[in-house]
């Protein structure tokens, strides 16, 4: 029987190498300290942006410094609780670190106030006058598109201030998941005792027996509802918070607000109409839904069930195929099939994978998921799973995604610019995994491995086309709710899950009161309407990675441009660069009929 380790016992190779930001406890309190000061020389320029070119140059600098000095505070905080959710000492590392992010906040809010209250077309005569200034372009740009939804200073400055208030619901949502729901045993196939997490769940990895499968399934969503009558309260919260902002800045809609901002620090806003976002999940949803249905009666046959029940969408349907690989076997893949992105890219990849930018370790109390956070000044660090199997592959590849755009981003983008927009963010990493399948599809011809390859391929879309889409449908009901002032309580998002699940699904899938559920497995819905982002990513990846094993060089190159660009172009005009013009619906419904292929191949592996 496994025992389950604590964080001191996991295996030194598969932990994060974080004492080469802080070495000590003493010197992360030295840097906190140092930002805190730090806040005072950006506060110093409040009132004086009218001056001239040098003085906002100066102010923006020391904004700049400012940012350098206090993001790896936060990110070091927000890592050491992910390896941990458990420790005291990190939960409270944490919190002091959202505190100060809140103060820096508001210690810098009259930036945007001042510049906005300049004449028309200063900005651009600043711009002539001192050329360093050009830099800001895009920020310049973003505050031009906010001015007629910016409140006055003190309002900003009050907002600002609450920052970690008003982040609040996220929060409490993240700390009753991770440490207060709390998950049975259950008893696989050979007698031992499994520890449930939720991301059994939502990597849709459950194990491979029907009865204990759904008796996992079972399991969790019972803890889950012991605690959806609070979760409710804490999204609603969440959702009439963002209704009020909406209306108090004077936006046509929540939706249109969420779009302009960005959920996540550092990163910029999504960069597209409110139309475009709609088109995504219009079309998705009708066009991706014909062949998902298809793929639900296939698993429905291979399993030989009489029901398919949401769990059964994550079960092997090739058990007895159960190719295991090394860590080691597994980065030599992602490495061969990243090639073609070309040496400065590979050689990321080559010090991600053995430098210790990986948390990959199995221990109690840590963090649900995967996901990747950079530290300025140093580099990616990436979270995720990793038990050997196919999935495990892809989902590697996917953070390692992050990792690259943003080490080239770091390499040469100034900290203002270096971030992608929201529409973009999912773009790396999804391109990753579509070109990783491609190679692995290319590399072996047997039947069971192409089998398995083209299922990991099919979670991937599923992950991002269904999961993800459909937890933007919810959202984009929920707050049409709130607009019109209806109430939102357990019921009624169970309610919502069921009618989002029961549209997408037309009958193919049995919805029990534990898909219902489902509204409470990801937090993403603290972060405005970002759930989209991974179809438009997806559609994106799609469309271009054919084209880079075709043509290679031409393409490849224009997609490191991009990379490298950060944010200092709008999302579409990079797209465009790249060949792909997202404003319009063709590469989304390209990307659905692509589902559609990959389960007709599927299908002939079972012929």
């Amino acid at each position: 029987m496994a025992r389950h380790i604590t964080r001191s016992e996991v295996p030194h190779e598969e932990t994060w190498n974080l004492e080469e930001v802080f070495p000590t406890a003493e010197s992360w309190e030295r840097a906190f300290e140092d930002a805190s000061r730090m806040i005072d020389s950006v506060a110093a320029y409040k009132g004086r942006l009218g001056e001239g070119a040098s003085t906002v140059l100066s102010c923006l600098k020391a904004r700049d410094a400012l940012t350098l000095a206090s993001q790896p505070v936060l990110n070091f905080a927000r890592l050491r609780l992910a390896e941990d959710t458990t420790i005291t000492a990190s939960q409270e590392m944490w919190a002091r670190a959202q505190a100060l992010m809140a103060q820096i906040q508001a210690g810098q809010s009259f930036i945007s106030a001042e510049l906005l209250r300049l004449p028309d077309g200063t900005l651009e005569r600043y711009m002539v006058e001192d050329p360093r200034l050009k830099v800001y372009a895009p920020l310049f740009e973003q505050l031009a598109s906010d001015q007629p939804f910016t409140l006055g200073a003190e309002a900003e400055a009050l907002v600002a201030a609450l920052g970690d208030v008003l982040g609040a619901p996220r929060e409490i949502y993240q700390r009753a998941m991770t440490t207060d729901v709390k998950y049975e045993m259950v008893i696989d196939s050979a007698g031992d005792p499994v520890q449930l997490s939720p991301f059994i769940m939502l990597a849709f990895q459950p194990p491979d027996e029907t009865e204990i499968r759904r008796r996992s399934y079972r399991a969790i969503t019972k803890a889950w509802s012991g605690h959806q009558n609070t979760l409710a309260a804490t999204l609603a919260t969440q959702i009439k918070k963002n209704v009020t902002l909406a209306r108090f800045r004077g936006y046509p809609s929540t939706e249109a607000m969420l779009l302009n901002e960005s959920p996540i620090p550092g990163f910029g806003n999504h960069g597209i109409p409110r139309e475009i976002y709609l088109s995504i999940l219009r079309t998705v949803q009708t066009e991706v839904a014909p062949h998902f249905r298809r793929y639900a009666r296939l698993r429905k046959r291979v399993l030989g069930l009489d029901q398919l029940y949401l769990p059964d969408m994550g079960a092997s349907l090739d058990p007895e195929y159960n190719r295991k690989m090394s860590y080691a076997e597994g980065a030599e893949l992602i490495q061969e099939g990243l090639a073609v992105l070309g040496p400065e890219y590979g050689e990321i990849l080559r010090r991600a994978l053995h430098e210790r930018w990986i948390y990959r370790g199995k221990n109690i109390g840590k963090a649900n998921g995967a996901f990747c956070h950079f530290i300025l000044g140093h580099h990616p660090y990436v979270f995720t799973p990793w038990n050997g199997g196919t999935r495990d592959l892809f989902v590697m590849a996917h953070e390692l995604g992050h990792a690259g755009h943003m080490m080239l981003s770091m390499k040469t983008q100034p900290v203002s610019n270096m971030a992608l927009s929201m529409f973009m963010l999912e773009a790396p990493s999804t391109m990753n995994e579509v070109l990783l399948g491609h190679h692995l599809l290319a590399k072996n011809q047997d039947k069971r491995f192409r089998r398995s390859v083209i299922t990991s391929l099919l979670t991937t879309y599923y992950h991002n086309f269904v999961n993800h889409l459909l937890e933007s449908e919810l959202l984009h009901r929920a707050y049409a709710l709130a607009e019109q002032e209806r109430p939102l309580t357990a019921r009624t998002f169970g309610q919502l899950k069921g009618e989002v699940l029961s549209d997408f699904w037309g009958g193919e899938m049995e919805l029990d009161e534990g898909a219902r559920l489902f509204w409470m497995a990801q937090g993403s819905y603290y972060s405005g309407v970002f759930p989209y982002t991974y179809a438009a990513g997806l559609s994106f990846a799609t469309a271009v990675a054919p084209s880079m094993l075709e043509e290679q060089n031409t393409t490849v190159n224009r997609w490191l441009d991009v990379l490298k660009e950060g944010s200092s172009r709008k999302p579409l005009e990079q797209m465009r660069h790249v060949g792909v013009d997202m404003s319009t619906q063709e590469p989304v419904a390209r990307a659905c009929a692509y589902v559609g292929y990959l389960v007709e191949q599927l299908e002939e592996t079972f012929q």
